[in-house]
């Protein structure tokens, strides 16, 4: 369930809030409306993520609580926090994602390009994660994988590893700060 249907979660709803945040808005039309109050550029992009972040650690909670009832229901035995690491770190994991989505959508304006180069990128990512274990060729490449620090340290059963979970937050605010600067600097076609 943590190896792939829940970071798939994450990851499809995440890249999908990044795509459309700017891009989306801006092949609907809708994104001029938005732009014409006297906002900075800047302000919308910070909102938009902001709100894509918490969207996102909501579902992270709503999973927790879930797989919680779920758990107590059919009698397992499983940490409540380390159920909620692992939540919390499938909710980094997204956001890396949806924050790439969103810098792509920035830089390009467009919602399809968004989406599927960062869910390209996710996929490649997962790959490399899970074929470093039995392929030796690959091995070397692991750590370049957002997968590996979403799950390597088994946050499931040893709870959340601060410097896996900085990573991947230190990602997403690399990929914000790219979003900034190619917003910043692209001609909009509104």
């Amino acid at each position: 369930l943590f190896f792939l249907i829940i970071p798939l979660l994450f990851m499809i709803f995440a890249i999908g809030r990044g795509s459309g945040a700017i891009a989306g808005e801006e092949e609907s039309g809708t994104l001029d409306i938005l732009l014409s109050y006297p906002l900075p550029r800047w302000q919308v992009i910070i909102a938009k993520f902001a709100s894509m972040a918490v969207q996102t650690f909501i579902l992270a909670i709503v999973l927790w609580l879930s797989l919680l009832i779920g758990a107590a229901l059919v009698g397992m035995e499983i940490g409540w926090a380390e159920l909620f690491a692992a939540c919390i770190s499938a909710a980094l994991l997204g956001l890396s994602f949806g924050t790439l989505a969103l810098a792509i959508g920035c830089a390009r304006g467009s919602k399809g390009l968004a989406i599927g180069a960062a869910s390209g990128i996710a996929v490649i990512s997962y790959f490399t994660n899970a074929l470093a274990n039995a392929v030796s060729s690959v091995e070397p490449y692991q750590k370049f994988s957002l997968f590996y620090y979403y799950i390597a340290a088994d946050p499931l059963n040893h709870g959340l590893n601060a410097g896996h979970a900085a990573i991947l937050l230190g990602v997403s605010i690399v990929l914000l700060a790219a979003a900034l600067l190619f917003f910043n600097k692209r001609d909009l076609s509104v």
